[in-house]
């Protein structure tokens, strides 16, 4: 009923088919187990670099608070001791001196008689004005 030809051949074809089978699983369970180990490397390069910001953040935190508590502040005192000694010893005396003869200056020129003349023109200035609104306010009620 079978050939033997036909038999072997069918035989040959049906163990062709099975290894190339065998060889399809090999490799697609290769591939997954790839593609699994590669996963996981990302995974660990997530963790790793979260790690490695979460260290760096916390470098910054640190630096930050030194700036502010320790050498950052030592350079604020020193600024403020500099402002300090400019407002006394000679750079203080030197100012208040300055600012003494600009008062003295001031005070001098509204005691000249020309600042007497304007602040007495100012003045009736000012009273010509008041009787000039009171006037009219009284001409517009009659």
């Amino acid at each position: 009923m079978f050939d033997p030809v036909t038999l072997g051949l069918f035989a040959v074809s049906t163990g062709i088919q099975a290894f190339s089978g065998m060889s399809q699983g090999n490799s697609a369970n290769r591939l997954a187990m790839q593609q699994m180990a590669a996963a996981d490397r990302n995974a660990a390069l997530n963790r790793d670099m979260a790690k490695e910001a979460a260290r760096i953040q916390q470098q910054e935190n640190e630096r930050n608070r030194q700036a502010m508590f320790g050498w950052g502040a030592d350079l604020d005192f020193a600024r403020q001791k500099e402002a300090a000694m400019l407002d006394t010893g000679l750079f203080g005396e030197r100012r208040l001196n300055l600012a003494n003869k600009e008062k003295v200056f001031n005070q001098a020129l509204m005691n000249s008689p020309d600042a007497k003349e304007k602040a007495r023109f100012d003045n009736e200035l000012a009273i010509q004005r008041a009787i000039a609104e009171r006037t009219a306010v009284m001409e517009g009620m009659f």
